[in-house]
C-alpha cells in the first residue's frame, strides 16, 4: 500500500546550490562539480550551479548595472542548469534554507547560513587556505579525506570511456611521452630523468584530446611528474603509466585507493612498470566500477544534508552580489551587438540599480521613448520637470527598434531637440543614434 499523494507536484525541499567557475571539460575539478549537479538532480533534488567568480562581459545594449553573464561550454549530457534570481527568491519567499556546496578553493563568500565543502584537492593547494568552518564535508577521495580528517568520500571519475580506449591502439608500441604542465608552468621546475625522445603531452590549449589520445595509443609508457586526469586517460588507452616523484607530488595519485594501482606505478618501484603493463588491462574495469557507485553515494550523501539542515530554523538565503536572471533579446539587437540569444543577465545589486530587467528589449524601446515623448508633447510640463524627470530613467541603451513608426519618431525627437534649449539625456540620445544606425543614418 503507497501512501495518499495529495499533490502530482513533489514537496519543494531544501536545494542545492553548487558553486564554481564556469563550465569546461578540461577541468577535473569543475566537471565533478557538474557531474554532481547532475546526480542531484538525477535522484529527485533540486539542484543549481551558481557560478563563482563570474565571467561577464559589459556592451552599450545594457545599463551600467546589468552585465551579460559568460556561461562557458555547454556541459552537454548533463542536468546541471544556472540558478536564477527567481529561483533563490522562490526558496527565501517560502524560508527553505539552500544547501550551499562550495569546493575548497573557496571560504563561504555568501554567507551561506547551512554550506558543505567538497574537498577536491589539498586545502591551500590552488588557493588560500579556508578559515570558516563548513556544516558539512566529503572529500573526492580516501586520500584527501584522511588528510584533512573526515570520513565521507564521493570519487567522481571524470574520464570518458567512450573517447579514451584502445580502439586504436598500435600493435607494437614505441617510444614514451610525459606530462608536467603544473611542475613547469606554475613551480618553473624542469622534469629530470625523461627518457631521450620521449614526447610532451602539451597543455590542452596548444593540444587536442585526439592528438593526446594518439600519443598513448603508441606509447610504451607515460611519464607523470603530477597527480592529473591524463594519468587515468593514458592507462584507459592501454598506456602504462609511471609516476615521477618530486618535490611537489609524492607519486601516490589522489585516487589510488578508488582505482587501485593498476596500469601504473612509481619510478623506483622494483619491477613496477613489468607489473603496470601486465595490469593495464584491468584499468578500464575498474574506472567502470566506480561509475557504477556514483548515484548511489550522492544519494546517501544529499539524504544526510537534507536532514542536517531540516533540523535548523530558517536564518536567510545566500547574499550572492548580483542577481542572475534570464533576458530575451531582439535578434536584430543580437546581430548589432554580437550576443547569442538567451544569455544570462547580472544585475548589481547597488542602491542606484534598477532591479528590474525587462524580458523584451523592443517592447522596452516603445516603452521608454513613449514615455519620454508623451512629456515632451505636454503643453503643461516646463523644462525643469523633463530634466528632472528624464534622469530617474534608467533606460538601457537599445540596439533594435521594431517599431515601424521607428523614423517618425526619430524626427519628432531631433526636432524637438533643435527647437527647445533643453539637453537631451543620455538614454534618449542612445536611442535616437541607435535608431539611426538602423536606418542608416
Amino acid at each position: 500500500m503507497t501512501a495518499e499523494k495529495n499533490s502530482i507536484i513533489p514537496q519543494a525541499r531544501h536545494p542545492f546550490y553548487i558553486v564554481t567557475p564556469p563550465y569546461t571539460r578540461i577541468s577535473a575539478g569543475i566537471t565533478v562539480l557538474h557531474v554532481l549537479c547532475h546526480y542531484l538532480n538525477s535522484i529527485g533534488e533540486n539542484a543549481f550551479i551558481l557560478h563563482y567568480p563570474p565571467e561577464s562581459d559589459q556592451r552599450g545594449i545594457l545599463p551600467s548595472y546589468a552585465k551579460i553573464q559568460k556561461t562557458g561550454e555547454f556541459p552537454g549530457g548533463m542536468n546541471a542548469p544556472l540558478l536564477t534570481q527567481d529561483v533563490i527568491n522562490y526558496y527565501h519567499d517560502k524560508k527553505i534554507t539552500p544547501i550551499v556546496i562550495y569546493p575548497e578553493v573557496f571560504d563561504n563568500p555568501f554567507n551561506a547560513p547551512f554550506f558543505a565543502r567538497y574537498i577536491l584537492n589539498y586545502p591551500g593547494l590552488l588557493a588560500p587556505k579556508y578559515e570558516q568552518k563548513e556544516d558539512f564535508a566529503f572529500a573526492y577521495s580516501k586520500m584527501l579525506a584522511d588528510h584533512v580528517g573526515i570520513q565521507d568520500t564521493l570519487y567522481v571519475c571524470t574520464s570518458d570511456l567512450e573517447f579514451f580506449n584502445q580502439r586504436g591502439a598500435w600493435g607494437r608500441r614505441s617510444g614514451t611521452c610525459f606530462y608536467a604542465g603544473k611542475y613547469q608552468r606554475f613551480l618553473g621546475c624542469r622534469p629530470q630523468d625523461v627518457p631521450p625522445d620521449s614526447v610532451e603531452i602539451l597543455h590542452s590549449k596548444d593540444m587536442s584530446r585526439e592528438e593526446v589520445r594518439e600519443i598513448f595509443w603508441r606509447s610504451e609508457a607515460f611519464y607523470c611528474y603530477e597527480d592529473t586526469a591524463l594519468a587515468t586517460e593514458a592507462t584507459l588507452c592501454g598506456c602504462p603509466v609511471v609516476f615521477m616523484p618530486n618535490e611537489h607530488f609524492s607519486g601516490s595519485p589522489l585516487a589510488g585507493f578508488e582505482l587501485g594501482q593498476d596500469g601504473s606505478c612509481v619510478k623506483g618501484e622494483a619491477n613496477g612498470l613489468e607489473r603496470a603493463k601486465s595490469t593495464v588491462q584491468k584499468a578500464t574495469d575498474n574506472v567502470r566500477a566506480s561509475f557504477e557507485l556514483v548515484p548511489e553515494r550522492v544519494a546517501e550523501l544529499a539524504a544526510r544534508m537534507q536532514s542536517m539542515v531540516a533540523r535548523r530554523p530558517y536564518s536567510g538565503t545566500i547574499s550572492y552580489p548580483f542577481e542572475p536572471r534570464l533576458v530575451f533579446f531582439d535578434p536584430l539587437g543580437l546581430r548589432l551587438a554580437g550576443f547569442r540569444e538567451g544569455e544570462t543577465v547580472l544585475v548589481e545589486e547597488t542602491e542606484s540599480a534598477t532591479k528590474e530587467v525587462v524580458p523584451a528589449v523592443d517592447h522596452l524601446t516603445t516603452r521608454v521613448l513613449s514615455e519620454q515623448l508623451d512629456i515632451i508633447r505636454s503643453q503643461n510640463a516646463d523644462l525643469r520637470e523633463i530634466r528632472e524627470h528624464m534622469s530617474r530613467i534608467e533606460g538601457p541603451r537599445i540596439a533594435a527598434l521594431r517599431d515601424p513608426s521607428a523614423e517618425a519618431l526619430a524626427l519628432e525627437v531631433r526636432a524637438l531637440r533643435t527647437s527647445t534649449s533643453w539637453r537631451i539625456t543620455a538614454p534618449l540620445r542612445a536611442v535616437v543614434t541607435l535608431i539611426r544606425k538602423i536606418l542608416g543614418r
